[in-house]
């Protein structure tokens, strides 16, 4: 025997693609990008999904030391992040989310100069965020535009940068 079809449909997964880039102080700015799927809680609590994405985040310098040389550093971090998606607004095709969570990022460093060996390093630390996303919705795809301010620390002792910052997103859902 099949379910009803509206309790078929309530567990209908989603995936969506985000794609932008992330503003914080120093040299700290790079792109951002992540890849999710959103799981629909049922009835009465269709205003929830449940999430999990991971994604990549990049922050590179390039410096010049007087009387040393060049410096450059480059941190890639690919963060995978749970998160909880509730309905704010409404109205006809357009949405306003709410989005909150939080996980693991691991990254990588590397480090080069024309002074020193290079060095490579990789790390775990946390990564949470909090943002509001738009959708506008197109039959099946939804465009989406979300802004995301986001607390990811990465530490070692030849690094102290933030992955996390000020990000805007444009991207896609597609809800079978």
């Amino acid at each position: 025997p099949q379910p009803p079809p509206a309790e078929a449909d309530a567990w209908r997964p989603s995936v969506y693609l985000l794609a932008g880039g992330a503003f914080a102080g120093g040299a700290n700015t790079g792109p951002t990008g992540a890849v999710g799927v959103s799981l629909p809680a049922p009835d009465r609590w269709d205003w929830l999904a449940g999430e999990v994405e991971t994604g990549v985040r990049q922050v590179t310098f390039d410096g010049q030391l007087v009387g040393l040389g060049v410096v450059r550093s480059k941190v890639v971090g690919a963060p995978v992040l749970a998160s909880v998606r509730a309905r704010l607004f409404q109205r006809a095709a357009f949405s306003l989310y709410g989005r909150a969570g939080g996980g693991v990022l691991p990254f990588s460093h590397h480090l080069s100069s024309d002074f020193q060996e290079d060095l490579k390093e990789s790390k775990l630390t946390g990564m949470g965020f909090l943002s509001l996303q738009g959708a506008y919705r197109f039959g099946r795809w939804s465009a989406l535009v979300e802004a995301r301010g986001a607390w990811a620390p990465v530490r070692t002792p030849w690094l102290d940068a933030q992955l996390g910052g000020l990000s805007g997103l444009l991207g896609v859902r597609f809800e079978p």
